[in-house]
């Protein structure tokens, strides 16, 4: 979400490439999981008015179209958060630093009554594990 809505991120253009691609002149469907939502619309987001108007612009088109939806991640976030904690029990060569949101994610990634093509990403190392179990695509900004 950063990349996309930030001018100054120097990956908006791709992200703005594969929006247009996936969403204005394709037929995809943005899937958010919510509310980890919230991690995306923090503070500093919150401050760039242009990025938000755009946001909003995005959200009413996809919505007015069907193409917005933002799914219940509860299921998957409590089995992410036992993850987290159970995580600095392993093998210290083993630990994966994991935030919260992108083990609910990688939460929803595998689960096949989740139509979900895959996820774009700039953390590729955080989801190219799950992408090739789950046989999704992984795109990386």
């Amino acid at each position: 979400m950063f990349a996309l809505y930030d001018d100054a991120d120097s990956r908006n253009e791709t992200a703005q490439k594969y929006f247009v691609n996936y969403f204005e002149k394709g037929d995809g469907i943005l899937v958010l999981p919510w509310p980890v939502m919230y991690e995306s619309l923090n503070t500093r987001f919150a401050s760039n008015t242009k990025g938000i108007k755009q946001l909003e612009r995005d959200f009413r088109i996809l919505n007015g179209t069907g193409r917005l939806e933002l799914q219940d991640d509860a299921a998957y976030r409590d089995r992410a958060l036992a993850a987290c904690l159970e995580e600095p029990k392993r093998n210290p060569k083993m630990v994966r630093a994991l935030s919260l949101v992108d083990r609910t994610l990688r939460e929803m990634l595998l689960d096949l009554n989740l139509d979900l093509t895959g996820v774009l990403t700039n953390d590729p190392a955080a989801f190219a594990d799950i992408c090739r179990k789950a046989r999704k695509e992984m795109i990386q900004l």
